[in-house]
């Protein structure tokens, strides 16, 4: 546990709620943006706002700690996802492999990225 923060019930609580939104903006994403490109943008959007309202709410003493527990929780979450979608279900996992993978790396380094973003907001409020 030297790497990572013990995530409290009102964490796990908040990443579930956030995950189920981000799942509902998947499914409706699609009927209105036409383009995979257009998706990849709203999506990174999307993240950034809901892992930095993950911040807000939880206020974690050591970010980066905290960012490795939700990079390793949302990425395996996510992995998983998309293989019982692409695998089991729609059998179509070589024609969705690099979007996929772009979706993996997304969220695997987003946590960082928002944690970096969060720690110079949080800085520039306090002063």
């Amino acid at each position: 546990m030297k790497y990572f923060t013990k995530l409290k019930i009102r964490d796990i609580i908040s990443l579930i709620g956030l995950i189920i939104l981000g799942f509902a903006w998947i499914m409706i994403d699609q009927l209105f943006l036409s383009k995979s490109g257009q998706r990849f943008i709203a999506f990174s959007m999307l993240m950034i706002l809901l892992f930095y309202l993950q911040y807000v709410i939880n206020k974690p003493d050591i970010i980066l700690k905290y960012a490795n527990s939700l990079a390793v929780l949302v990425l395996v979450f996510v992995i998983l996802s998309s293989i019982v979608t692409h695998v089991i279900i729609h059998h179509d996992f070589a024609e969705k492999f690099k979007h996929s993978l772009l979706i993996w790396v997304i969220t695997g380094s987003m946590p960082y990225l928002v944690g970096m973003l969060y720690a110079l907001t949080r800085k520039k409020r306090s002063s």
